[in-house]
């Protein structure tokens, strides 16, 4: 694991890939406070769109995801990529961190009308592919949205 960079008390941790760094460009990142360092167990760089800091916080075990999914507009197969490689992820982490996910970041999707992953809650509009693709993910890993 990388360190994070430590400014005015915070940790930042980030993870993008070496040609868009260059550019100041892309990538995806976790601030915490420095005093809750001591807690973080693994961060797992996925790529420039997605970061998992897992750690005890608050006393209890949790997972932080932050998420920068593909616009609407992007080609079908990079998106196919960036849930196959998010599923890959979350399949990965540990038991005891499945039941505590927090995801964070832009998902680009818009769900809407009536869906399991939803609860009791229905949204208005239609969903958009991006919406029907993260409404997927979710129903195949028991997320609720």
């Amino acid at each position: 694991m990388e360190s994070p960079f430590i400014v005015d008390g915070y940790a930042f941790y980030y993870s993008t890939t070496a040609e868009f760094d260059k550019l100041g460009r892309n990538g995806v990142g976790i601030v915490l406070p420095e005093r809750m360092m001591s807690g973080v167990d693994k961060v797992y760089q996925i790529s420039d769109r997605i970061l998992i800091v897992t750690g005890i916080f608050k006393r209890k075990k949790f997972a932080v995801a932050s998420i920068d999914a593909p616009t609407n507009s992007c080609k079908s197969w990079v998106k196919d990529c960036f849930y196959s490689e998010l599923g890959t992820a979350v399949q990965g982490l540990d038991n005891c961190y499945k039941n505590r996910l927090i995801f964070g970041g832009d998902f680009n999707a818009r769900v809407g009308g009536v869906h399991e992953c939803c609860g009791k809650f229905s949204m208005r509009d239609e969903p958009n592919d991006n919406g029907l693709r993260l409404l997927d993910f979710c129903s195949s890993l028991g997320l609720v949205i």
